[in-house]
């Protein structure tokens, strides 16, 4: 038998993991992992490990708490080995997607993901049984297989997990019910098979739903136009019906190979441990007749040795800056891409549907993950159209108004790539305004191909990245799917550990050069999505050409060293000064410090203030919160608060916004309002090197802010986009008009971001009072999680900036009168009914009956929940989800279920069918196990989002509970009675007490061609 190329052993590993945390035996008392004591001399020698040949390791990588490992038959396992959560995450990536199928297969990908995960399938079951929250997509490139368990199950996570990818043991019949179900979600869906950057979101398929998303569903109708990526229109989804068991497990057989598998294990494991566990259960993978596990050569841990580590040569950022941004100026732009996706001329389609605001998707070919300044297009996209301060919203939002929104997203394939921008201009019945955007879109592009950018820009750019990718690392499955990305897409994991530095590393010359190579007129592509009203487009993709260089003339030609202007010597955007940010090495301490408990540092004339310092992570959040807003709202002034608080961050006498938005962003920090239906404020993530200043800024706009006529107008534009927009998303909008029929005359049946006819009324003296009235008449209640060091903040910034003459006592807020049950109705031209069947609930102030209610929740949602089995399995919902909301004087549990036009009376019945056995005979005792699990296990999970986490602390505090409530939530889900599970059942869950509110398709249109393009 071989041995490996680099033995590992379990001793080495112990010994190597102390070494890269010297910091901890200073750590604060119970803070750290405890150290593993050095074996004395007459210990036993550990057991021999059996390792399979075929997974031997044959290459081993280490930076910080990240192991690589490439295995003999090729898998490549990664684990980042962190302890500030008792959790763990396992990503499987398999490098096939949707561009890997024959056309005769068209969404055999997606088949096989959907057969994998059924319910009915042992290793799901048995997933779900210790409460693994999963879940699953397909892209373009990739598969991807996620779970999250607690620590203490990891062991038999990863068994199930392996036991369930390498097997495809799905008969005909399975087949056939998958098959028709794949079909309705693929309309739901638009077949978006594309892999978006995780700085657009949440992945497409769980969030590109045409109805419920159409921004997603213009950027896939885009990547078509672009020939990148594979929406499936409804005329090929018949071929989905067609594929036979044979033909889905030959493409099985194919592709899910061990030379294509990553598997990344991110959280609080033990390196060496998992990488045994996952050598033995993938030795099998991709050979016939070789069982998993199959006995092969033993591994003994030799005393007092360290394991080496092979490093691989670290990225080095080149110092002639034209060879960091592909292609020399004067050279055809399309000279580094991939064939397949080059274009010699602009392509335009235009496309219509059920909106109440236009979409424009403008996109160009760029590099992708292959190239190596990949970083630069990043630092582009963020400098263009990322955050308020990006050039876009600057010029098109702030500027003209002409857009509420703009957007951009780089989407990274391995050998073709885009970027992409996406603006909603503000909508007047001519048509006007989105010739007005797009104009002023194309003069922006335009300018960044012939001027260098200023260094402030260059730093806003970076740091909103830098703070971007923390977001996207912050929990354990965010972490393991970044790194199996990087390794999948990019080749090496080093894409992602280098990350800041290969950002950081990026030059303004380097970026003006590839926006002066790549946004040229010949590699532009777009896409219009236009409501139905709107007046007809007649452009062609030559007329359109010929109108974009009436728009701005240079578009069509080559920039020349000799036209590249500096950046303007007298703009504001200055680099603003940073905080002291801690070394690589410093940081690699803190990663697996136990965080400390939440602790109430209130000051005796100042804010309410709770602190949880958690040096995980390198970033801070902090919230600035009242009572009431929207709670005390009503149809003559709905929207008010929000309308108040988008303008307050418009600037105060002293400092305009466009100052705070350009001085917040160079400093990693992103400012979010909170509308919530009980309380609202403002919340902040940032770099937490400038905390500190950050949170001055944003305390001087909550307590002076100017409400300058002209900002209130942005303001407004902007509302009024959201407002739109909510109604244009299916999901959201069936809420909405189940909380209509719920609550009716009450501040909860009013629309989330307002009524439009208020919005666009409101003057700044309206918004003043308000301001006097609600905000300068309470204490702010300061919620700080993060990276930051106890009470300094408090101290610092909160304990005596916020000075009041009178304080208002409780709020006032009308009891509701129950009403009968009540259907509210919408009619759209769609190709599913979107619905939310829901019944009145318990109050914030019930904790005990929330608690059965989060029990019920976990035992009727997510695969193999009853939901999923009794009505998306056997075909009469694409989708079923029960959620619940508390709030202060009143509470809701529904179901968002979508589906077919025509079995929208059968999903209802069997829905409350589902309900009425529910109430009969309530949950199984399996079932009220699993529940446990996963209600602890989702909850654990959420909460490592330093967002969830602050907002769940200020629930708890607003509705009289202790912040600390939070952290108890299993030991209360351990002590929820099945009499209190049931009681809470047939109080609430009624059949014929249910309501809903409905977004119904009135006709589903024939299938749709490709958009119309040249």
């Amino acid at each position: 038998m071989r041995r490996s190329t680099h033995p590992i052993v379990l001793l080495s590993i112990i010994v190597l993991a102390a070494a890269m945390l010297p910091g901890l035996s200073r750590s604060q008392s119970g803070r750290g992992r405890p150290r593993v004591p050095s074996p004395g001399p007459g210990a036993p020698q550990p057991t021999p490990i059996t390792i399979p040949a075929a997974t031997s390791v044959v290459k081993q990588e280490q930076s910080g708490n990240v192991s690589r490992f490439l295995l003999r038959n090729g898998i490549t396992v990664i684990i980042s080995e962190q302890h500030s959560a008792t959790i763990a995450a396992s990503v499987a990536c398999f490098k096939v997607g949707t561009r890997d199928e024959p056309e005769a297969l068209t969404g055999v990908t997606r088949l096989i993901e959907h057969a994998l995960m059924g319910s009915t399938r042992r290793p799901v079951t048995e997933l779900r049984s210790m409460g693994a929250v999963t879940s699953s997509d397909t892209s373009f490139e990739t598969s991807v297989y996620s779970l999250a368990v607690p620590s203490e199950k990891v062991k038999d996570a990863l068994a199930a997990q392996a036991e369930l990818l390498q097997s495809f043991s799905v008969d005909s019949e399975q087949l056939g019910r998958a098959a028709p179900r794949l079909v309705e979600e693929e309309k739901w869906t638009c077949g978006i098979s594309w892999d978006p950057s995780p700085s657009f979101g949440k992945r497409a398929a769980l969030n590109g739903l045409k109805e419920n998303h159409p921004s997603v569903y213009s950027m896939a109708r885009l990547l078509n136009l672009a020939s990148i990526g594979n929406a499936i229109i409804p005329s090929s989804l018949d071929k989905l019906r067609s594929v036979t068991q044979e033909q889905a497990g030959a493409f099985y057989r194919a592709h899910y190979r061990p030379d294509k598998l990553v598997i990344a294990v991110a959280g609080d494991v033990v390196t060496f441990n998992t990488l045994v566990q996952i050598q033995q259960l993938y030795s099998g993978l991709g050979t016939q007749g070789q069982a998993a596990g199959q006995p092969g050569k033993n591994v003994q841990a030799p005393a007092n040795q360290r394991t080496p580590a092979v490093l691989p040569p670290r990225p080095q950022p080149s110092d002639d800056a034209s060879k960091t941004t592909g292609a020399p100026q004067n050279t055809p732009p399309l000279a580094s891409l991939s064939a397949a996706a080059e274009q010699t001329k602009l392509r335009y389609g235009e496309d219509r549907g059920d909106l109440n605001q236009p979409i424009v998707s403008i996109g160009y070919h760029v590099p992708g993950a292959e190239a190596k300044d990949w970083p630069v297009i990043e630092v582009l996209a963020a400098l263009a159209g990322m955050g308020r301060a990006s050039g876009l919203n600057r010029l098109l939002v702030d500027g003209q108004m002409a857009a509420s929104r703009v957007e951009s997203t780089y989407l990274p394939l391995t050998n073709a790539a885009m970027l992409v921008f996406q603006m909603w201009p503000t909508g007047d019945a001519s048509g006007a305004s989105i010739d007005k955007a797009e104009s002023a879109f194309f003069r922006e592009i335009d300018r960044l191909r012939h001027e260098v950018p200023a260094e402030g820009e260059i730093a806003r750019a970076r740091a909103l990245l830098e703070k971007r990718f923390l977001d996207r690392t912050e929990d354990y499955v965010g972490n393991a799917r970044e790194l199996a990305r990087a390794e999948a897409t990019y080749g090496n994991v080093r894409a992602a550990l280098d990350y800041r530095n290969l950002i950081r590393a990026v030059k303004a010359e380097d970026v003006q050069r590839a926006a002066a190579t790549y946004f040229a007129l010949s590699n532009t592509s777009v896409h219009e999505y236009e409501p139905l009203s709107a007046p007809p487009r007649t452009f062609d993709a030559d007329s359109f050409a010929a109108t974009v260089l009436a728009w701005a003339p240079e578009l069509s030609k080559l920039v020349t060293p000799g036209s590249v202007r500096p950046a303007d010597a007298s703009s504001f955007l200055t680099p603003v000064s940073q905080g002291v940010e801690r070394s690589p090495q410093q940081q690699g301490e803190l990663e697996s410090i136990q965080p400390l408990p939440v602790k109430d540092f209130s000051t005796l004339n100042g804010p309410r203030a709770f602190v949880r310092e958690d040096r995980a992570l390198p970033k801070v959040t902090v919230a600035l919160l009242f009572q009431g807003g929207r709670l005390i709202e009503d149809e003559t002034n709905g929207g008010t608060t929000e309308l108040m608080l988008r303008s307050m961050l418009y600037g105060t006498p002293r400092r305009i916004g466009t100052q705070l938005s350009q001085e917040w962003e160079q400093m990693g920090a992103e400012i979010e309002l909170i509308v919530e239906p009980d309380f609202f404020g403002f919340m902040f993530s940032v770099l937490s090197r400038n905390a500190d200043h950050t949170l001055k800024l944003l305390r001087d706009c909550v307590e002076d802010p100017a409400f300058r006529d002209d900002d209130i107008q942005r303001a407004r534009v902007a509302q009024i986009g959201a407002i739109r927009d909510a109604r244009d998303t299916s999901l959201s909008r069936s809420r909405e008009l189940l909380f209509r029929a719920l609550y009716p005359g009450a501040s909860y049946a009013l629309p989330p971001h307002g009524r439009e006819e208020v919005v666009a009324n409101l003057t700044s003296e309206r918004l003043r009072g308000w301001h006097a009235g609600l905000v300068k008449r309470q204490l702010p209640l300061a919620i700080i999680v993060g990276d930051t060091n106890g009470s300094a903040l408090v101290s610092s910034q909160l304990a005596e900036a916020f000075r009041r003459r009178e304080l208002d006592g409780a709020l006032q807020v009308r009891s509701r009168v129950a009403v009968q049950p009540n259907d509210q109705i919408e009619l759209r031209r769609c190709e599913q009914t979107a619905a939310a069947v829901g019944f009145r609930g318990p109050k914030a102030s019930d904790s005990a009956d929330q608690d059965a209610v989060a029990l019920i929740e976990a035992a009727m949602k997510g695969i193999g929940g009853r939901l999923d089995r009794e009505l998306v399995q056997k075909g009469v919902a694409v989708m079923a989800s029960l959620e619940s909301e508390s709030l202060f004087s009143a509470g809701t549990i529904y179901v968002q279920i979508v589906m077919a036009p025509s079995e929208e009376r059968q999903a209802r019945n069997a829905l409350l069918a589902e309900i009425e056995k529910l109430v009969k005979s309530g949950l199984s005792a399996d079932e009220t196990t699993a529940a446990r699990a996963l209600a602890a296990a989702t909850k654990s999970i959420a909460l490592q989002s330093q967002r969830i986490r602050a907002l769940e602390y200020a629930r708890a505090v607003f509705s009289q509970r202790q912040a600390a409530d939070v952290e108890a939530f299993t030991d209360r889900l351990s002590k929820v009675a099945v009499d209190d599970i049931n009681r809470v059942i047939s109080t609430y869950l009624k059949p014929s007490a249910a309501s809903a509110g409905i977004v119904r398709a009135i006709s589903s249109r024939p299938p749709q061609p490709p958009v119309k393009q040249d």
